[in-house]
């Protein structure tokens, strides 16, 4: 094994790709250390030498370590089943997500989700979440993102249902039209127009609790977490995956833990920042009503409206 290791490496070194080379040069150590201490820098001494100046001289890698170090990574699933009931939960939750891009149609399914059963759907993927993280197994998925799924399906939001949808609105299906009209006038206006302003105030306020938090791994702002959470989950349609990660950096025991929640919560601040209601659409959602529109020409006229105050601006 040593042999093969020693031959990528220098497989990869003819290659003259530095990134590659460092890469696997902490591969290999990684994996020799543990098995013979101390005596690989006396098997290996200019390897070793090598690889330790190519790591302590690459400035790339001193600030990729920095980061590594400061904001946390995410770490491998423990088995095929609980990759399984994470892939699976994460895929149901950007199917009902108010911030992915929908035909008229189903943004209509997923607004009616969000009003009638939004508490519901929060507390399901929360605890589905806290399942598969201790490893609960129930068949290939956990009983909770089953009672996910069948939410999901009460509102025609599963994968089939919704390509089944823009199949037919591809060839205007009369009967598709007709739904989407029925749809519309069964929805009420709930405060979905005040979901832009919502939607900003509770990214501000992630921002703020995600810059404080990394400053330092111990900084744990329980209270502020549990409010920020409710309020998500009772004024925003934020995906619940996202108030679920928020959730768990409250029970994050160790700094290590702390570090890996912490990666995830930055990954979905990162776009939220753009696909919020406030960010896309704004004049669809402070405009809306349940009479059937077009979100694509919306999006389109707030983009314009932009460029137009920017022009106005600049001159």
């Amino acid at each position: 094994m040593v042999v093969r290791m020693r031959e990528s490496l220098v497989t990869y070194t003819q290659d003259h790709n530095l990134n590659k080379v460092i890469l696997l040069y902490s591969w290999v150590k990684d994996k020799l250390l543990p098995v013979i201490g101390y005596r690989f820098m006396e098997c290996f001494p200019h390897l070793y030498q090598a690889g330790e100046g190519l790591l302590s001289g690459y400035e790339e890698t001193d600030c990729y370590i920095r980061f590594w170090n400061s904001h946390g990574h995410p770490h491998p699933y423990r088995n095929q089943s609980e990759a399984e009931n994470c892939l699976t939960l994460s895929d149901l939750c950007k199917l009902s997500d108010i911030h992915r891009e929908a035909a008229d149609l189903i943004m209509k399914y997923k607004i009616q989700l969000n009003l009638g059963r939004r508490s519901e759907l929060v507390s399901l993927v929360m605890n589905a979440g806290t399942e598969v993280k201790a490893g609960i197994p129930y068949g290939n998925n956990t009983e909770t993102i089953r009672k996910v799924r069948q939410l999901l399906q009460q509102y025609n939001l599963t994968r089939e249902e919704i390509k089944a949808v823009d199949n037919a609105m591809e060839v205007d299906q009369p009967e598709y039209n007709n739904q989407l009209s029925l749809c519309s006038q069964s929805t009420t206006g709930n405060h979905v127009d005040l979901w832009p302003l919502h939607d900003h105030m509770f990214v501000i306020s992630e921002l703020k609790l995600v810059n404080e938090m990394m400053t330092s791994l111990e900084y744990t702002a329980s209270t502020e977490i549990v409010a920020l959470v409710n309020y998500g989950s009772q004024f925003t349609p934020v995906s619940p995956m996202v108030l679920a990660k928020l959730k768990a950096k409250c029970e994050d025991k160790s700094q290590e833990a702390a570090g890996t929640t912490l990666c995830e919560i930055l990954c979905d601040l990162y776009q939220q920042l753009w696909t919020n209601t406030s960010a896309t659409g704004l004049n669809w959602w402070l405009n809306w009503s349940p009479s059937p529109q077009s979100m694509a020409s919306s999006i389109e006229r707030t983009r314009e409206n932009w460029e137009r105050l920017y022009v106005t601006q600049t001159d």
